[in-house]
């Protein structure tokens, strides 16, 4: 006793419209618990979400956590939402910022054994962000103020260091090659 073809037909068609049945009810309940997250950002309700979150969630918890001043668990969020690829350049460039303004306070505080840390570690995250995003003015701006309140250190002794190997060298300074000319 075999199925007939029609009757096969009419299987296979009901299979395939409860498997999108199903489908679209997981994207309906994916769609509403994006709209509950969008509304906890939106009202600021993110900060206090708990659990295994999206790293798009714990970068708006860290921006809604600056405001408390706990900048260690911001920093620690931030690091953390740096794992997704698309915000790896603004959680640095975040980051940066976090380690900028608390140098500053430190600096207006005068306590400049503190805040050099922390304006070197704004440096290097504006610059590891400038490396994930080259076109990211913001963090360029931000580098230039860093670097002026902290300027590079620069090496005026230069004995013992010689020249490098393997440096280029123009054609009029390089010994032992000649041009040919008189």
């Amino acid at each position: 006793m075999g199925l007939t073809r029609k009757r096969r037909r009419e299987l296979w068609l009901g299979a395939a419209a409860a498997l999108l049945i199903g489908l679209g009810a997981l994207d309906l309940s994916q769609l509403a618990e994006l709209r509950d997250w969008n509304r906890a950002i939106a009202d600021g309700t993110v900060r206090e979400l708990k659990g295994q979150l999206p790293p798009q969630l714990l970068f708006a918890q860290a921006y809604h956590r600056l405001t408390d001043g706990d900048y260690q668990a911001v920093l620690a969020l931030y690091k953390r939402a740096e794992l997704d690829p698309t915000l790896q350049s603004a959680a640095r460039y975040n980051s940066g910022n976090v380690y900028f303004r608390t140098g500053r306070e430190m600096r207006d505080a005068d306590n400049e054994q503190q805040a050099l840390p922390l304006l070197e570690l704004a440096k290097a995250s504006y610059r590891q962000a400038l490396k994930q995003d080259p076109d990211n003015w913001d963090a360029r701006y931000n580098l230039e103020r860093a670097l002026r309140a902290r300027p590079e250190p620069e090496d005026g002794d230069d004995s013992g260091l010689g020249t490098p190997q393997e440096a280029e060298r123009a054609a009029t300074t390089m010994r032992g090659f000649s041009l040919g000319l008189p």
